[in-house]
């Protein structure tokens, strides 16, 4: 199945305009899928000022058919006040999907940012629970915390380009620079035994779900208004 399709698209350097291959769809083990990782998804050279450029799409989507996970990088929309109709939208798309194919509802996940996006399908294709890995960062926030570690300043993203069966590594981005400025790492035990602690738990599950009620799922979400940079309108109605 070709995931590719040809379309006019225009250098933002010169203006000049070309025919090009634009990849809306990703599927595992796809050449796209070795193109998303090597930083050349929509990457086009104007053959006019031989500047590089990459083509962003409305919703890049990442397709596991085999293991029933969707993946949706949405472009960040200029109103904050439509976060919370794109996660209704995405939602509502995968149970209507899952309806029409009669096929059992995907595990949905939504970003706005390609580094994200990024993270959620390295965690997904290690067998990690992305909601549990939210929640670890979540401690490390708070245990690892003081002036050098703040929600509103730095971000924390799995660092997949490192593989260490003992730890889970993070890396630390500051927001402003987006640049990466130390790392971190959570020992895997710690991580498994949390999973199973979760696992064998019926209100820790139910507690899960209260956090991360939807296909947004974030640490961002675990903070009040003001203690970290996302918008409101992406936290849970309880917080």
């Amino acid at each position: 199945m070709n995931n590719s399709v040809r379309e006019k698209i225009t250098c933002p350097s010169c203006g000049q305009t070309a025919i090009g291959l634009i990849c809306r769809v990703i599927t595992p083990d796809s050449p796209e899928f070795k193109l998303l990782f090597s930083g050349k998804l929509n990457v086009f050279s104007c053959a006019s000022c031989g500047k590089s450029y990459q083509v962003a799409v409305e919703q890049l989507i990442y397709r596991d058919s085999e293991h029933s996970f969707l993946l949706v990088q949405h472009q960040p929309p200029a109103d904050t006040s439509e976060y919370g109709i794109i996660i209704q939208e995405v939602d509502a798309m995968a149970t209507e999907a899952a309806m029409l194919l009669k096929m059992p509802r995907p595990t949905v996940r939504l970003v706005f940012a390609r580094e994200d996006f990024l993270e959620k399908i390295a965690l997904q294709r290690r067998g990690f629970d992305d909601r549990l890995v939210e929640y670890a960062k979540f401690q490390l926030f708070q245990n690892t915390g003081g002036a050098a570690l703040l929600p509103e300043r730095h971000r924390l993203l799995y660092d997949f380009s490192r593989s260490d069966e003992e730890k889970l590594q993070f890396a630390v981005f500051d927001r402003q620079t987006h640049q990466v400025s130390a790392a971190l790492h959570l020992p895997q035990e710690d991580y498994h035994r949390m999973a199973l602690e979760f696992s064998v738990n019926e209100p820790l599950q139910k507690e899960l779900e209260r956090l991360f009620p939807d296909c947004l799922v974030s640490v961002d979400r675990l903070y009040p208004e003001g203690q970290s940079a996302v918008s409101p309108v992406e936290r849970t109605a309880d917080d």
